[in-house]
């Protein structure tokens, strides 16, 4: 029998020819380099970094290997945010740029493109579509175009017989000002396989009509150019719904519209005509984001408005809209349902109860992610009557219980003057027990004036109850010792932030309070409590970031 010879250790005989290389005899230490589905899997991590630490990362790794060159790059490339396009610009017109310096505004920058047309130059021209074909999203933090940039966009374009010089864009964030000369440009350099579309309307305009005609001259184009526009954000001035219904029907594949407005004042409104309209005209809506008004007045004489394929809502209005809105809304496949309350400070009880059983009703059987808060754009309520407090249990507001199963986020963050809510340990037990697949659980609306708050041990036994809990946020905490829950965690519950609202909250036991979050939790790295004898935690070895009000008595 003959002998074949051993291969040698580390060593990994590859035959496979991969374009125009084949590998063969390549050290173990060097496989993975050679996987290149691992490699970029490994680089797409990091789009959800900071911008600054992608883009250092990136480029140091680019100068590593040829392995990382490709997917690096990539990344690297993939966004051009706040120094808008002069990394592109760069390639035909180097120069160097100090930390912290601005883009040029002035238009001799850009003479050597416009005026001596090194563009025509084909390995530099070349080099600048590659790496413009690389960027997927453009941020114009910066504010419009200058007009060098305007007009060396618009001779690009031109050299390339009229196609944009950013073949794959995605996403576009674009502020619109009054000066169509520098609008045009951006318009030119959109591609038709555009999917999302942030507009800022940032100028300020006379009358409502000049600010539809000018909605109407960015976004017709837009409609025209890019039938696979998916997702539509505007932020503007005050506005009403019924004027843009026009602008939105444009878009025909629409499936994710988000109105915002850059000032509380200039807020504008969906009243229940143009509401139902809206989700009448554009069955394929998946998300909307609008503020409503005119719901309360015909709560009783509305008829209900369906929408079976809606999945995100958010929706901000006064206490009595939004009630009304949400106890009128059929959306059985709705999984996010989102609600800003402009007037948090004069919601009552009863009304509360009304929107918390609208929102677990059938009419959200899919629901999974409930957020209910206050508007931040908008002004305080000043002369609130407190004279009708009232107190009520949660689990009767609740009552009956619904089907949470499925909740993954039940955040509610609203501080009314009206009322208060009382939770015992064995109610936090069973909406422990009630929300297995529970990541985030906020119930801020209790109070120390409350006649029943959670204890300590209660609040332990309800994030041990919950496998998967990473924030946890309460009203307030009853003063009493501490005891441990009878059932320990594994050691890699995944608890990271504890938040207690209360500034009077009292615990008895803080120093046995925070040896106990540090043994039972060991992922926890945020508290928050300010004024507290919780204070105590501050030296506590886990925390890595505490609240400022804390920071200072340590």
């Amino acid at each position: 029998m003959a002998m074949t010879r051993p291969k040698a250790k580390g060593v990994l005989n590859i035959t496979k020819s991969r374009g125009d290389s084949t590998f063969a005899a390549v050290p173990s230490r060097d496989q993975a380099l050679q996987c290149s589905d691992i490699v970029q899997a490994i680089f797409d991590e990091m789009e959800i970094w900071s911008d600054t630490e992608r883009h250092n990362t990136c480029a140091r790794c680019a100068r590593v290997c040829r392995s990382f060159y490709g997917p690096a790059t990539r990344v690297l490339w993939s966004s051009l945010g706040d120094e808008g396009m002069f990394p592109l610009w760069n390639l035909l017109v180097p120069q160097k740029k100090r930390k912290g310096q601005r883009l040029p505004r002035d238009s001799r920058y850009f003479d050597p493109i416009v005026k001596r047309k090194v563009y025509l130059q084909l390995d530099l021209w070349e080099r600048f579509l590659y790496y413009g074909s690389l960027v997927r999203e453009l941020v114009r933090h910066s504010g419009l175009l200058s007009p060098g940039e305007s007009t060396a966009c618009q001779v690009l374009v031109n050299h390339n017989d009229g196609r944009t010089f950013l073949p794959n864009l995605r996403t576009l964030s674009w502020f619109h000002g009054r000066d169509e000369e520098h609008n045009e440009p951006i318009i030119m350099l959109i591609p038709p396989n555009l999917v999302m579309l942030n507009l800022w309307m940032q100028s300020q305009y006379a009358s409502t009509t000049d600010l539809i005609l000018a909605m109407e001259t960015a976004l017709y184009p837009v409609a025209e150019l890019c039938p696979s526009l998916r997702t539509l954000s505007i932020c503007l001035q005050y506005i009403n719904g019924e004027s843009l219904l026009p602008l939105i029907h444009r878009f025909k594949n629409l499936r994710d519209l988000r109105v915002n407005h850059i000032e509380w004042r200039f807020r504008g409104y969906f009243r229940p005509a143009s509401v139902r309209q809206l989700l009448g005209s554009v069955p394929n809506f998946r998300g909307l984001g609008i503020s409503v008004a005119g719901f309360s007045g015909n709560r009783n004489s509305l008829s209900p408005m369906t929408h079976p394929d809606l999945q995100f809502l958010r929706c901000s209005g006064t206490s009595v809209d939004l009630v009304a809105f949400a106890a009128l809304l059929r959306a059985s496949r709705l999984t996010q349902f989102w609600a800003r309350f402009t007037d948090q400070e004069l919601l009552t009880l009863s009304d509360f109860q009304l929107f918390i059983r609208s929102a677990f009703s059938p009419s959200f059987a899919a629901l999974s992610h409930f957020y209910a808060d206050k508007e931040t754009m908008c002004d305080p309520v000043n002369a609130v009557d407190t004279s009708s407090y009232e107190v009520a249990s949660f689990m009767d507001i609740l009552s009956p219980m619904p089907s949470l199963t499925r909740m993954v986020d039940f955040s509610i963050e609203l501080a009314s003057k009206q009322f208060t809510l009382s939770l015992t340990d064995n109610d936090l037990l069973m909406l422990g027990r009630a929300m297995p697949e529970l990541r985030i659980f906020r119930l801020m609306p209790l109070s120390a004036r409350s006649p029943r708050v959670p204890s300590p041990r209660g609040l332990l036994q309800f994030a041990v109850n919950c496998p998967k809990l990473e924030v946890l946020g309460l009203g307030a905490l009853r003063g009493a010792p501490v005891e441990l829950p009878s059932r320990v965690p594994s050691a890699t519950h995944p608890l990271e932030q504890l938040t207690l609202r209360e500034a009077t909250t009292l615990v008895k036991e803080p120093k046995k309070l925070a040896t106990a979050l540090h043994d039972l939790f060991p992922a926890l790295a945020y508290f928050k409590s300010p004024s507290s004898p919780l204070n105590a935690i501050a030296g506590w070895s886990a925390v890595k970031r505490i609240h400022d009000s804390l920071i200072q008595k340590v």
